[in-house]
């Protein structure tokens, strides 16, 4: 993606490394925190970052293995930008850094409301529209569930589909639906 990475391995290092940053007037702009680390946790770390002034403009992820109640609430008092869970998969996590950033820049609101998978997708949905291809879909699925799934991965893809039950559904269908793909 065009970004320079350090690898810390412990919060220790990693504070190391921000103030060293700093000092060569070559900031970090992100920090990717695991929240279980050994010696000092991420919220720990998040914790000092935020408390020394000459580092303390680094946006924050925080990458937990699993969730626990109070950890967004207790990332957002710390100044965390964003909270995802693992396993993050390439594309929420481009979406992550890009949001986080965009956030950075823009009004201190903005900013102060923190970045998750849910918000992430809330925001796509918002964003994304009903349908974008004139293209008719016609699904031909005998089990309702995957009919469902079906129809909701062409809706997310920006395509329109209806759905049938049967081959004889579908025979006497495009003669009152056309379909452009079956």
């Amino acid at each position: 993606w065009g970004m320079i990475v350090t690898e810390a391995d412990s919060g220790k290092r990693a504070l190391e490394l921000l103030r060293a940053g700093a000092a060569t007037m070559q900031p970090y702009d992100i920090a990717i925190l695991d929240l279980m680390m050994p010696g000092m946790d991420g919220l720990q770390l998040a914790g000092h970052i935020k408390a020394d002034a000459a580092i303390s403009a680094v946006a924050l992820i925080l990458l937990p293995s699993f969730g626990q109640r109070g950890h967004g609430a207790r990332a957002r008092q710390l100044g965390i930008a964003a909270y995802l869970q693992k396993p993050v998969r390439q594309s929420p996590l481009f979406d992550c850094l890009t949001t986080v950033m965009a956030r950075a820049q823009s009004a201190p609101s903005a900013a102060a409301q923190l970045v998750t998978r849910h918000s992430m997708h809330d925001a796509d949905a918002q964003h994304r529209p009903a349908a974008v291809s004139p293209v008719r879909i016609l699904v031909a699925e005998d089990s309702l569930v995957n009919q469902r799934v079906a129809l909701g991965q062409l809706k997310k893809l920006g395509y329109h589909a209806d759905a049938v039950n049967n081959g004889f559904e579908l025979l006497a269908t495009p003669e009152h639906a056309p379909a452009d793909i079956i």
